[in-house]
């Protein structure tokens, strides 16, 4: 073999490792945005929820929505008017589209006082992608709270 030869078989494998390189790169930007993209869709249609009625503040940030999953959200009760002397287990209810009932379990703070907060966990896991109502019952004599999250 010449050097030449030699020169022109070495300039092409540069070539080729320099295009393959390249490739992948691009391949993986193109992939990472989408899935920032998907994120970003999803997360928005999760945003937190707040409901202020007859002095009281209901803030619900979803943790996990999420096929497969138990729901999970960050509950926050803010007042200055009222005892929050509730339990909130008893008060709370989920249900999705299909009209499956999930089961609460509250890790938070106790019942009274004018601030309290934790995690509301629902089970079983949810099954599918679904709209995803959250009731909770009878805060300073207002009936109903009502939270929705779209999960599709």
């Amino acid at each position: 073999m010449t050097l030449t030869s030699k020169r022109v078989i070495l300039a092409s494998i540069t070539a080729f490792t320099v295009l393959a390189v390249w490739t992948v790169a691009t391949n993986k930007e193109i992939s990472q945005s989408q899935e920032n993209q998907a994120s970003a869709t999803i997360s928005s249609s999760l945003q937190p929820q707040e409901k202020s009625e007859s002095n009281v503040t209901v803030t619900v940030a979803p943790i996990t929505l999420k096929q497969g999953f138990p729901a999970s959200f960050d509950v926050a009760f803010e007042t200055h008017s009222v005892e929050l002397d509730f339990d909130v287990e008893t008060i709370a209810s989920l249900s999705d589209t299909k009209g499956t009932i999930y089961k609460p379990t509250w890790q938070g703070s106790p019942p009274g006082g004018h601030h309290r907060s934790g995690t509301l966990i629902f089970t079983p896991d949810i099954p599918k992608q679904t709209e995803l109502t959250l009731t909770l019952r009878d805060i300073a004599e207002v009936p109903t709270r009502v939270f929705q999250w779209n999960m599709r």
